[in-house]
């Protein structure tokens, strides 16, 4: 009879995604609202700057240079059977104290073309021992000791060469540009010293005209220039004598 009869629909489950009554709609409304309240508490958890520092644990992550470079020379120890040579360890700079000893020793006849040999050593080791040395008032003892010191030939040209080899600053250059005495001895060079020395010279001097005052070319004395044609003019010498610079 009527009781046999299949509904003409049959009532469905309230199953997630397949119906949602008033209620159900209203919690999962309100679900999605307090999900956005709560990203919006925090919006910088969701949109991190790049500027933003690293979190204080970050550091610990970090291995010392130190540490590095000893884990590189075991390494390197270790596989030294393949060949690999070990990662020398790097002088520290040369100190303000150990460069006045030197310089004092300079002062003495028996061991000033030591002491100088010393400095060049120093000053062809690196560019934080030349700053060192500028600092410390090598290039005026070097020109000081140019000036003064016209007996030995030998310690002239080594100290003109360790200041060719110290590269120095603008104001270390502007420095020696007051010392006419020190300009006179340049222009000796040229004419009397021997082709490594003259060249040396002549670059020294160029370095230290385009460091100072325009009004400086003016005082310069008519041998200069005229000793600068000379070596210009022979061109192989002059270029035996550039080869032969040190290189930096």
């Amino acid at each position: 009879g009527s009781r046999d009869r299949c509904p003409a629909v049959l009532p469905l489950p309230n199953l997630p995604g397949n119906h949602e009554g008033p209620r159900d709609h209203r919690h999962r409304h309100n679900l999605r609202q307090g999900q956005h309240r709560e990203m919006d508490i925090h919006p910088e958890e969701h949109h991190l700057p790049r500027h933003q520092a690293a979190p204080p644990h970050a550091a610990e992550l970090v291995t010392p240079n130190v540490t590095l470079r000893r884990l590189i020379q075991s390494w390197c120890t270790l596989h030294a059977a393949h060949g690999i040579q070990r990662l020398p360890t790097p002088k520290p700079p040369v100190s303000k104290s150990q460069l006045l000893k030197i310089l004092n020793h300079a002062q003495t006849p028996q061991t000033q073309i030591k002491s100088l040999q010393t400095l060049k050593s120093i000053a062809s080791h690196n560019q934080t021992n030349r700053r060192c040395m500028e600092n410390a008032g090598v290039p005026d003892f070097l020109a000081s000791l140019i000036v003064t010191n016209t007996e030995s030939r030998k310690a002239c040209e080594e100290a003109l060469t360790i200041l060719f080899t110290l590269q120095l600053s603008e104001s270390g250059l502007k420095a020696l540009t007051l010392n006419t005495e020190f300009l006179e001895s340049l222009t000796r060079f040229m004419q009397h010293a021997g082709y490594e020395s003259r060249v040396y010279a002549v670059m020294m001097l160029k370095s230290m005209l385009e460091a100072a005052d325009p009004a400086l070319q003016i005082n310069l004395r008519p041998e200069f220039f005229v000793e600068l044609a000379q070596i210009l003019s022979d061109n192989g010498a002059c270029q035996n004598a550039f080869m032969s610079c040190p290189k930096h």
